[in-house]
């Protein structure tokens, strides 16, 4: 799979969304993938060779997310549906399997991680809090790294 990676600081792109997302004041420290383009924060130099590799695992599941429904079904899905905040079903859900091969990876690396965490920043306003429900995300994300687990 082909992707490319920038620095969020070089993107005017990116630069434009961290105004617009103001209540999210860690959105340059964070990866966000559009498309085929993963933008990085500038500290990116700094993460270990593990934790860059399940990151960019994790994006690689975007990237083949928005191939499989069309960018544009895609970012109407992950960012509007059903509702943004509170009840954001299509990006826990879509969150929640690129997670579970995020834990895949880091465990299998050894890098600690968990399914409780990745469901607290995405039920966090990093993503907009995308559900109230914690439990049942953290259950989604499992049950995702159960799926992908097997299919290895």
């Amino acid at each position: 799979m082909q992707y490319t990676i920038i620095k969020k600081s070089d993107s005017r792109l990116m630069k434009s969304l961290s105004k617009l997302l103001f209540f999210n004041k860690s959105f340059m420290d964070m990866v966000t993938t559009i498309r085929s383009t993963i933008y990085v924060p500038d500290n990116w130099k700094e993460f270990s060779e593990k934790k860059k590799n399940g990151i960019i695992e994790h994006e690689k599941v975007h990237i083949q997310q928005s191939k499989k429904y069309g960018f544009i079904r895609f970012a109407v899905m992950y960012v509007l549906l059903p509702f943004p905040i509170f009840y954001a079903k299509y990006r826990v859900k879509f969150e929640a399997q690129a997670y579970g091969v995020s834990l895949y990876y880091m465990d299998r690396r050894k890098y600690r991680s968990n399914a409780e965490h990745y469901a607290g920043i995405i039920c966090g306003p990093q993503y907009g809090w995308a559900s109230l429900d914690k439990e049942h995300v953290k259950n989604l994300i499992i049950d995702e790294y159960n799926k992908f687990k097997a299919s290895k």
